[in-house]
């Protein structure tokens, strides 16, 4: 009788331990799909951003408008790095628990949006900036310039 209530004893014990696991893989897996929708959304949200500062601006102030919205989105993406990196270490250890490689996927494939939205954005901004360097370094060269510039339509007009 001893030796069934211990195998039942050790049954309980091993039907706990297998609960306390399911609980935590489920807790991981719903951390880990929090984070991939919120960084999802994120990248979503800051790719169409991105599309509307498509197009070079008429006049300076929408010049510098435009490349302060630029150094906005930098900053954005790079607070993100952090939550981005958490994210690949929540897909590896779900990855590793669950024998699922299609977890690390996703996220290098998540990690390559990041990266090309990064790499855009800076190309986007030296762009921005060599195009506003441009306009004052025209607009300043010479008086003669000044005076002839607005017949060009993409120069703000100015008073002589």
């Amino acid at each position: 009788m001893h030796s069934l209530r211990q195998g039942w004893d050790d049954i309980i014990l091993q039907l706990n331990e297998g609960k306390a696991q399911l609980e935590g893989a489920s807790s991981q897996w719903e951390a880990y799909e929090e984070s991939l929708a919120s960084l999802t959304k994120w990248l979503s949200d800051t790719e169409a951003a991105l599309k509307l500062e498509a197009g070079l601006q008429a006049t300076l102030q929408e010049k510098r408008v435009q490349l302060e919205r630029l150094k906005t989105l930098l900053l954005s993406i790079g607070g993100q790095q952090a939550p981005m990196a958490m994210l690949r270490q929540k897909a590896d250890g779900l990855a590793e628990l669950t024998n699922d490689a299609q977890l690390s996927h996703d996220v290098r494939q998540l990690g390559k949006r990041y990266e090309a939205l990064s790499e855009a954005v800076k190309v986007n901004e030296k762009i921005y900036i060599d195009y506003n360097y441009a306009h004052l370094k025209l607009l300043h060269s010479s008086p003669k310039s000044v005076s002839n510039h607005n017949s060009l339509p993409w120069l703000p007009a100015t008073d002589p």
